[in-house]
């Protein structure tokens, strides 16, 4: 069996038995695409770590972030992994080392920018989309997986959230209108994926970040926006209006709390303001003059 022919098979497993998303098949595929067509579309049992290390040198010198970097070697050690189990490689999976990510970052926008973010969309569809990441906090592909049978009043069914675990995500007034707006005035009422492309379709990720990318700079955003950063800061408005770490963590879809506490870093107003009280900004100084 050569490679591409041991992808298709992963993959085919990954849809029936390990139920996994369209999309995250899809981005499985294209990592595994990449990799196949840099070593080679050998026979699988040649497949060695050398290889796997040859591509982990090839995309740290293609300056991939490494968070990017992490995700690809991850697929490609779930890929080994399946070989591994199925008899077809001497490769352990735990071989494939992933590089570490020392400090991890909630970026996100403050008020005033993401208000002057929403103020530069007018197209119908395009505002619902950004509200819907904004105040939801599903991640990209949960958004563009939700289908209008999935929405219920004020709420949404993520049917498969990451690691294939349905979750309920919330829909405040604001975006439930704008949502409403861009079905009567554009898709229409028929079941299916809620946020269309131009051909009726579902819209792509890429696209979506595009767009998202395209409305950060056109609002004078001079920091990196991404759709992850709607996320964050919908989620980070929350815990500074005083929402528990619990509660996020289950909106969010978090598996573990730490993964939330990040967002303290940015909005406990009450840690902050003690530690002003206790250290005070000329503590140090004002012995000098």
């Amino acid at each position: 069996m050569i490679l591409s022919e041991a992808q298709a098979s992963f993959l085919r497993y990954l849809v029936a038995r390990k139920n996994r998303s369209v999309s995250t098949t899809e981005t499985y595929g294209k990592i595994l695409h990449s990799f196949i067509g840099f070593i080679g579309d050998k026979q699988v049992e040649s497949l060695t770590i050398k290889d796997i290390d040859r591509y982990a040198d090839l995309i740290y010198d293609e300056g991939c972030a490494v968070k990017t970097r992490r995700n690809r070697l991850a697929t490609i050690r779930s890929f080994v992994k399946y070989l591994y189990a199925n008899d077809l490689t001497d490769i352990r999976p735990e071989k494939v080392e992933l590089p570490e990510i020392r400090h991890v970052e909630a970026n996100f926008l403050t008020t005033e920018e993401a208000q002057a973010f929403m103020s530069v969309i007018t197209d119908v569809r395009d505002r619902a989309l950004m509200l819907t990441l904004l105040t939801t906090w599903a991640r990209i592909n949960e958004c563009l997986d939700m289908k209008l049978e999935d929405k219920y009043k004020s709420s949404i069914i993520i049917r498969s959230g990451k690691g294939g675990k349905p979750r309920v995500v919330f829909v405040n007034s604001e975006t439930d209108q704008a949502i409403s707006n861009y079905l009567k005035q554009v898709r229409g009422s028929d079941p299916g994926y809620i946020f269309l492309g131009r051909r009726g379709d579902r819209l792509h990720r890429e696209m979506t970040g595009r767009l998202v990318r395209r409305y950060a700079e056109k609002a004078g955003i001079k920091k990196r926006v991404s759709c992850h950063t709607l996320r964050h800061t919908g989620a980070t408005g929350f815990i500074e209006g005083g929402g528990s770490l619990e509660e996020a963590q289950q909106i969010l879809g978090h598996t573990n709390i730490y993964t939330t506490r990040m967002y303290l870093h940015f909005t406990n107003e009450r840690l902050k303001t003690s530690y002003n009280k206790v250290t005070p900004a000329k503590k140090y100084t004002e012995a000098l003059t």
